[in-house]
């Protein structure tokens, strides 16, 4: 699969994938038993990744990845959690004393217009119809409602 194909598909370069199964991979491995094979780690990133970065279903995804729909979210739900566990508090800083509060919070305000803020994530959209009338109170950045 190519590098564009690949990041497409999963949200994220080859590499970065790579090292995300790499930092992570030692939380995730199973091992094998007589009575089931064990999904390896890479299967399991990619499984993840995919249902994070796309609306398919988990029936769909699991299909995908060979694995039943319950399968595929118990190990969403196991990555992700395991992310947090891991990796969490080295990615995502919150500022611990007052001064790096007001910076912060002055910062935000000075660049964006929104007052005591101290952090903000990005998520998903999802275009949704706004009540007629207020149709301002719903825009977002892409400029769609």
């Amino acid at each position: 699969m190519s590098e564009n194909i690949f990041k497409y598909n999963f949200r994220i370069k080859w590499s970065t994938f790579m090292e995300l199964a790499d930092e992570i991979g030692p939380y995730l491995y199973k091992n094998e038993t007589y009575l089931r094979q064990a999904i390896p780690v890479h299967k399991r990133t990619a499984c993840t990744l995919y249902l994070l970065g796309s609306t398919s279903e988990l029936r769909t995804v699991g299909n995908f990845f060979g694995v039943g729909k319950t399968i595929a979210a118990a190990i969403l739900h196991e990555f992700c959690n395991i992310l947090a566990d891991t990796c969490f508090h080295r990615f995502i800083k919150f500022p611990t004393t007052d001064d790096e509060i007001k910076d912060t919070t002055d910062e935000f305000l000075i660049k964006s217009g929104y007052p005591m803020c101290i952090r903000c994530l990005d998520g998903t959209y999802i275009s949704i119809q706004p009540p007629s009338g207020e149709e301002c109170d719903y825009y977002n950045y892409r400029n769609t409602t």
